[in-house]
C-alpha cells in the first residue's frame, strides 16, 4: 500500500520562539487517552526503542540540527512522523518571539512498524536519508532534500530494508520482498513449506513462520548495493552466490568498499564457554551439540566480521564473539582510517587454560583492532554486572565514536538511557602501540541543542548559548497548554527485606492533601528521562489518563536483586506490596481501592502479589504478559533457540518433569491460581500473543475466576496503533475506575462491558467484598 508523507520544504530558521497561547478562557480540562495517543515525542536516530542516543542531529558542516517527531493521529489511524530542521546560526542569535515552525516534510504508517527509523544526514549534507514504512510496514531507504524537491526513494519497491548505511557515495542495504499485512499471519496454504523436518523449531514458528521473523527481526536478508549511478544490485560472495545475513549492523569504512557485518556465528565451539557475559541474567555461550540443528535467533552469539565490496569475501575479524548485550545498544562499531575499527562488546582471543580459570573471561566493553584481527587492544574491560548494580537506565552506553584524521586518537561519547543529554565525553590516544584515556567531563562550548525532558516535564528543544542561558525554541506539543497533568514526583519505600524501592508517583490534578485516591501500581520499571505519560509502554499503562479520572499511579522500578532466580517473583511480590502499604500509612492511598497491572516480563511478578494477598488488590491487569505455567514452559521450547528454556528452568529452579515437577508445583503461578480472588482483565495483542498465552486466560476461566479477555487481533506487543490504543487504554482505564470507584460510563456502546463486570461481580470472591462504590 502507499505510504502517507507530506514535504514543505520549509527551514526553520527562527532564533527563538514562543507558544504560549492567548489565556485559556476556562478550566483546563482531564487527560484522556485520546491526549496520550496524540502526543508527539522526540525520536532517537536510529529507532524509538533505543533511548540514550541524543536526538538531535547535527548536519556535517554544523550548520544545522534535525528533530524528527512521532504522534499517533486518530483521525487516519496512523502514526505520523515530522521532520524539523532548525538554522544554527539563527538559533544562537537573541530570543524574541516567533511563529511555530513548519516541517520541512511528513511521514505517516498504520503498520506496527516505526514510520520512521534510522534517520541521518547525507554524507553531503544535503539531505535527510531514512527508512520509512508503508501500510504494510515495508521499508524503503528514502532521500528527503531540506532546501527543496520531493521524498525520492533509493531501494527497490518490493524490497523490505531492515538495515542500510551510506557513504562516500555507496548505499549498502539488508533487505527481503516485501510481505503484504494480511499474509504476515499466514499459517498455512501456498507460499509456505508444506512438508517441515521441525526438530530444532518452536510451536510458534511453526504456526506463524512469517510474523516471527518480523517480531525476532530473523529474517533472511540479501545484502544489496548502490553506487553512484543509484541502481542496486545484489552484492555476491566469490562463488557468485547471494550473499545473505540475519538481523545484522552495516557499517561502512570511510572510503565505501569495506563494510562491517555482524552475522551469526556458524559454529559455537566449546573453548566459548569459557567467555563469561556481564549481565547477570544474560544467557551464558553453550557449545553446540553434534547433530542438533543450529536456530539463529536472539541468543545465538554473533562475531564482528568485513566484508570487501569488491570481492564480496567476508572475513571474521576475531575467532571470537562480542558480547549479545551489544546488539542493544545504539552504537557498536566505528571505522578509522587504514581499516582500524573501534568495536564494542568483543571478546578477546583465548589463553590457553589454566587450573586457576574459574571465573570466566569477560568482554571488551570497548577495542581498538585492525580488519584484518591483529593489534588487539582493550581499552576498557567490562565488569561483571551483580544483581543490584545499576538498571539498564543508569548503565552508561556508547553514543558515538570518532577517530582522528590518523588515527591514533578515538573521541568516545557515554550517555544513560535514563540522561541522555548529560554526555561523558573521553579520549583515548595511542602512544607507543598503548591507549591511555584522558576523561573530559567538562560542557562543550558555544551553542548546544539538546532535549530537554524528564519524568515530570513534556519534551521540548531547547538551546543553552555559550553564557549557560537555556531557552525553548520548539515545543511539539502546544495542545498540552489546555490540558491539566498530573504532578509527577520520585518516591521511594522500604520493602520488609529492608531493600529500597524507588519509583514515580503521579498525582491527579487539583490533588487535595489528606484525602485518600484510589491506587494503580504500574510494573515493569521506570524511564526517568522521559515524561511519564503512560507507563513504560502503551500495552497495559495509562498513567496520565489514570490520573485524569482521579487516581493516584505508582510507577514501579524494580531492583534486579534475584532476577532469574526462583525468588525474583517472590522479592516484586514483596516490594509491590510494600509500596502500597506506604503510601496507605501516609493518608495517601485508600487501602480498598487498589489496582496492579504487568506488562511482558513482569506477569509472574504480579500474580504473586495477587496469590500472596487475596485480599490485597481490587482489579489487576495481565498486558501481553502470562505467568509461570507448564503450557507456557512447553511454548518455549526452541523458541528463540534453547536459552529460553533455560531461563525458565532457572527461575523456577527445575524442569517440570520427576522430582522437579515437585518445585513447579509449589512456585510457578500457573499451579496455585485456585488462590486468585482479585478480578482481572488479560489483554492479548495478535494471534502469535494469542498462542502464546491462551492458557494464561483459560485457567482462570476454567475456574469461573472474575476474568475477562480483550483480544487485539492486529495489534503488537508494543501498541502503536491509534485506534487500538485508544481502545486497549481505554478500556483499563474503565475497568479500574469500575472496580475501585464503581464507577460506570454512560456510553450506550459499553453497556454489554458493563453487564459482564456486574455479573462478575454479583458473587464475592474468595470472601472479598463487593466493588467499592464512589467516594
Amino acid at each position: 500500500m502507499r505510504p502517507h508523507f507530506r514535504s514543505t520544504f520549509a527551514l526553520c530558521a527562527a532564533a527563538a520562539m514562543t507558544f504560549a497561547g492567548a489565556a485559556l478562557a476556562s478550566p483546563p480540562r482531564a487527560f484522556t487517552v485520546a491526549d496520550d495517543v496524540g502526543y508527539s515525542t522526540f525520536l532517537p536516530p536510529e529507532n524509538e526503542n533505543l533511548q540514550a542516543t541524543p536526538r538531535v542531529v547535527r548536519s556535517p558542516d554544523g550548520k544545522r540540527y534535525l528533530v524528527v517527531t512521532l504522534k499517533g493521529d486518530l483521525s487516519q489511524d496512523r502514526r505520523v512522523a515530522s521532520f524539523w530542521v532548525f538554522d544554527a546560526a539563527a538559533m544562537a542569535g537573541p530570543g524574541g518571539a516567533g511563529a511555530a515552525p513548519e516541517p520541512v516534510g511528513r511521514w505517516a504508517s498504520a503498520s506496527n512498524i516505526a514510520p520512521v527509523s534510522h534517520f541521518r544526514w547525507s554524507s553531503d549534507g544535503e539531505a535527510i536519508v531514512f527508512l520509512g514504512a508503508d501500510d504494510d510496514g515495508a521499508r524503503r531507504v528514502y532521500r528527503l532534500p531540506v532546501s527543496g524537491g520531493e521524498i525520492t526513494p533509493l531501494t527497490p519497491k518490493g524490497q523490505d530494508v531492515t538495515a542500510y548505511d551510506e557513504r562516500a557515495g555507496q548505499l549498502v542495504f539488508l533487505s527481503h520482498d516485501a510481505v503484504p499485512a494480511e499474509a504476515l499471519l499466514q499459517t498455512g496454504g501456498q507460499g509456505l513449506a508444506d512438508v517441515v523436518e521441525a526438530r530444532g523449531e518452536s510451536l510458534l514458528s511453526l504456526l506463524f513462520p512469517t510474523a516471527l521473523d518480523q517480531l525476532l527481526d530473523t529474517w533472511t536478508d540479501t545484502l544489496w548495493q548502490a553506487g553512484p549511478d543509484g541502481q542496486p544490485h545484489p552484492l555476491a560472495d566469490p562463488d557468485g552466490a547471494p550473499i545473505h545475513l540475519k538481523g545484522s549492523r552495516l557499517v561502512l569504512s570511510a572510503d565505501g568498499r569495506k563494510l562491517l557485518v555482524t552475522p551469526f556465528a556458524k559454529v559455537v565451539p566449546a573453548s566459548w564457554e569459557r567467555y563469561r557475559p556481564p549481565g547477570y541474567a544474560t544467557p551464558a555461550f553453550k557449545a553446540d551439540k553434534p547433530g542438533e540443528p543450529v536456530v539463529e535467533g536472539v541468543f545465538r552469539p554473533r562475531r564482528y566480521a568485513v566484508l570487501d565490496l569488491d570481492t564480496g569475501r567476508v572475513r571474521p575479524v576475531l575467532d571470537a564473539p562480542f558480547d549479545i548485550d551489544a546488539t542493544f545498544v545504539d552504537i557498536g562499531a566505528a571505522w578509522g582510517p587504514g581499516g582500524r575499527l573501534a568495536l564494542v562488546g568483543a571478546y578477546p582471543r583465548l589463553a590457553p587454560a589454566t587450573n586457576g580459570d574459574d571465573g570466566g573471561v569477560l568482554p571488551c566493553a570497548l577495542a581498538v583492532v585492525e580488519a584484518s584481527g591483529e593489534g588487539f587492544s582493550c581499552l576498557q574491560t567490562a565488569h561483571a554486572r551483580p544483581p543490584g548494580g545499576p538498571g539498564w537506565g543508569d548503565r552508561p552506553q556508547i553514543v558515538a565514536m570518532a577517530f582522528s584524521a590518523d588515527g591514533r586518537a578515538l573521541t568516545v561519547r557515554r550517555a544513560t538511557a535514563n540522561a541522555p543529554h548529560e554526555v561523558e565525553t573521553s579520549v583515548y590516544v595511542e602512544r607507543g602501540g598503548r591507549w591511555a584515556r584522558t576523561p573530559d567531563r567538562a560542557r562543550a562550548g558555544g551553542l548546544q541543542v539538546e532535549i530537554e525532558e524528564a519524568m515530570d516535564r513534556p519534551p521540548v528543544l531547547s538551546v543553552r548559548t555559550g553564557e549557560g542561558d537555556l531557552r525553548t525554541v520548539f515545543d511539539p506539543n502546544p495542545q498540552l497548554a489546555g490540558v491539566a497533568l498530573g504532578a509527577v514526583e520520585p518516591y521511594a519505600w522500604t520493602a520488609p527485606d529492608g531493600r529500597r524501592w524507588e519509583g514515580a508517583l503521579v498525582k491527579p490534578a487539583g490533588f487535595e492533601p489528606g484525602r485518600r485516591y484510589p491506587l494503580v501500581v504500574q510494573s515493569h520499571g521506570l524511564d526517568r528521562s522521559r515524561f511519564l505519560i503512560d507507563g513504560p509502554s502503551a500495552t497495559g499503562f495509562a498513567a496520565q489518563a489514570l490520573a485524569g479520572r482521579g487516581f493516584l499511579v505508582l510507577q514501579v522500578s524494580e531492583p534486579s536483586q534475584g532476577a532469574g532466580t526462583p525468588q525474583e517473583s517472590e522479592i516484586a511480590s514483596a516490594g509491590y506490596r510494600a509500596g502500597v502499604r506506604s503510601l496507605v500509612e501516609q493518608g495517601l492511598a485508600d487501602p480498598k481501592r487498589v489496582g496492579i497491572s504487568a506488562w511482558s516480563h513482569y506477569g509472574p511478578h504480579v500474580m504473586s502479589a495477587l496469590l500472596d494477598d487475596p485480599s490485597g488488590f481490587a482489579a489487576a491487569v495481565f498486558a501481553e504478559a502470562s505467568y509461570n505455567s507448564y503450557p507456557i514452559y512447553l511454548n518455549n521450547i526452541d523458541y528463540m533457540g534453547q536459552a529460553r528454556e533455560r531461563m525458565f528452568r532457572d527461575v523456577i529452579g527445575a524442569k517440570p518433569f520427576g522430582a522437579g515437577l515437585k518445585l513447579w508445583l509449589d512456585r510457578a503461578e500457573g499451579f496455585r491460581t485456585e488462590g486468585l480472588c482479585t478480578p482481572s482483565l488479560i489483554e492479548i495483542n495478535s494471534p502469535v500473543a494469542l498462542a502464546y498465552g491462551w492458557s494464561s486466560y483459560a485457567a482462570l476461566r476454567a475456574q469461573d475466576k472474575p476474568v475477562d479477555l480483550l483480544y487485539i487481533r492486529n495489534g503488537a506487543h508494543m501498541l502503536v496503533r491509534p485506534s487500538e490504543r485508544l481502545a486497549a487504554q481505554g478500556m483499563l482505564v474503565d475497568w479500574y475506575d469500575y472496580w475501585l470507584n464503581g464507577h460506570k460510563d454512560p456510553d450506550p456502546a459499553k453497556a454489554a462491558r458493563y453487564a459482564r463486570w456486574d455479573a462478575m461481580a454479583a458473587p464475592p470472591r474468595c470472601g472479598a467484598p463487593a466493588p467499592a462504590k464512589a467516594p
